[in-house]
């Protein structure tokens, strides 16, 4: 008799503690992804350890909420306390037992947290540059280290009272692993928009000149998918912004951006050897004289890698004088009665295109690298280092992300770094005008 009782009241405390559990779980939240197989998975956040899988969404819920409610209840059989600590933890509002108590006095001096509009992401330090001299400079930006990464703090200034408030930085070097890194800090700022800017390749087979500005409609991994004897076949998994922003930024069609430039757009190649041929065809010796070939020096930085282009092409000859092929060259590209027309062709605006990106690991020097993708991806416009890491932690996080990036080489065997310098304003330039243009949304998100 004695027995039946002590069970019937073993089974009372059972239910009890069974029913402590299930409220606690219910105060729980649940987050659930795709696993990747056509069904899903759930994790709870603050207790990573439980998790579930289902077929649907309310199977993966349910048996993710089991689990919990298990664990839960073992650990209340053998702790009474535990109640309070599982019910801190699980509503997030855990406490550390070194922490003291706030008193009164304590309680007054408690100051709210300062809002974050934007996190501005670059792969290299050349590229923060042009985004901490539109916020005025780099002794205007506050420096904040974060776990022992140092951070830019300021504000961009918009056209109507109070600007954004932005938290810059660049990568420690530039490549995918980093970018994801790198997201992971800059949320913990709780930015309301991530965004990324920078250089880029751009596909010169889609009209598309050095300085152009390609907004990413999606990115992905170049290299992801299977190797086989002599062929890769890919497996195109894109991330891509919110389709708001997508409709946000092709709504953005203001370009006095491009008026605020401070650096002028350099030479591109083909003007570069246009412009020594016919220097060379002017002058009496068919050669360049010492004066412009001094000053040529110290602008252009990459002389000798022209005469060399051309000398390869057979275009002037090996003493640096102009061949005849390179005056037949000469007179099919440039009317003579009208010689400066070529000086034109480096005063072009920058324009703006919306395409996908590819992101590689490495730096890419290839020929036909565009033409091979455009197989898989029609849209395909620019290849970078992290965009598709950029957009797959933005995702993950929950946060909305875009880039912007302008092109500075065509990924070819002709790449140099001459527009490097201006292709990172010119994406700065693009980006915090487009921010400063829809501050209101942004303080919405």
């Amino acid at each position: 008799m004695s027995r039946y009782a002590n069970n019937e009241k073993h089974i009372r405390q059972q239910n009890i503690v069974w029913k402590k559990a299930t409220l606690l779980a219910s105060k729980s939240e649940i987050l659930l992804r795709e696993d990747g197989f056509g069904g899903f998975y759930a994790q709870v956040p603050l207790m990573p350890r439980i998790f579930g899988h289902g077929h649907t969404l309310d199977e993966c819920v349910e048996n993710t909420r089991q689990i919990l409610v298990a664990t839960i209840a073992y650990a209340l059989q053998f702790d009474a306390s535990a109640e309070k600590k599982f019910l801190r933890m699980l509503t997030g509002k855990t406490r550390s037992s070194t922490s003291k108590k706030k008193t009164k006095k304590d309680t007054k001096k408690t100051t709210v947290k300062p809002t974050i509009d934007v996190a501005i992401l670059t792969g290299m330090r050349e590229e923060l540059e042009p985004v901490l001299a539109i916020g005025g400079g780099e002794s205007n930006w506050k420096i904040k280290r974060y776990k022992h990464f140092q951070y830019y703090i300021g504000v961009l200034p918009t056209k109507t009272s109070g600007g954004l408030r932005v938290v810059a930085t660049s990568q420690w070097n530039y490549g995918p692993t980093r970018t994801s890194s790198e997201v992971n800090r800059l949320s913990d700022f709780e930015p309301r928009l991530l965004c990324m800017v920078g250089i880029c390749a751009g596909w010169k087979g889609k009209d598309i000149s050095l300085g152009d500005v390609i907004v990413a409609e999606r990115a992905y991994q170049a290299l992801q998918g299977r190797l086989e004897p002599g062929k890769h076949r890919p497996d195109i998994d894109p991330y891509h912004p919110p389709p708001y922003m997508v409709a946000w930024l092709k709504n953005f069609v203001d370009d006095n951006w491009t008026k605020e430039l401070t650096i002028e757009r350099p030479p591109d190649i083909h003007f570069q050897s246009l412009y020594l041929l016919l220097k060379m065809d002017q002058s009496g010796n068919e050669s360049l004289s010492p004066e412009i070939e001094k000053r040529l020096e110290s602008t252009w930085k990459n002389l000798d890698f022209i005469k060399s282009l051309l000398k390869e092409k057979k275009l002037i000859t090996t003493r640096g004088r102009i061949s005849a092929q390179g005056k037949e060259c000469l007179a099919s590209c440039v009317n003579h009665t009208k010689k400066h027309i070529i000086l034109r062709t480096c005063k072009r605006k920058p324009k703006v295109h919306h395409g996908a990106f590819a992101t590689l690991p490495y730096v890419l020097r290839e020929d036909k690298f565009f033409e091979s993708q455009a197989e898989h991806v029609r849209k395909i416009m620019a290849v970078d280092m992290e965009l598709a890491a950029f957009f797959e932690t933005c995702h993950e996080m929950s946060k909305p992300g875009i880039a912007a990036k302008a092109v500075c080489d065509y990924a070819d065997p002709n790449k140099n770094d001459l527009f490097h310098p201006y292709a990172a304003e010119v994406s700065a330039r693009y980006l915090c005008s487009f921010l400063a243009k829809n501050k209101e949304g942004i303080r919405e998100l």
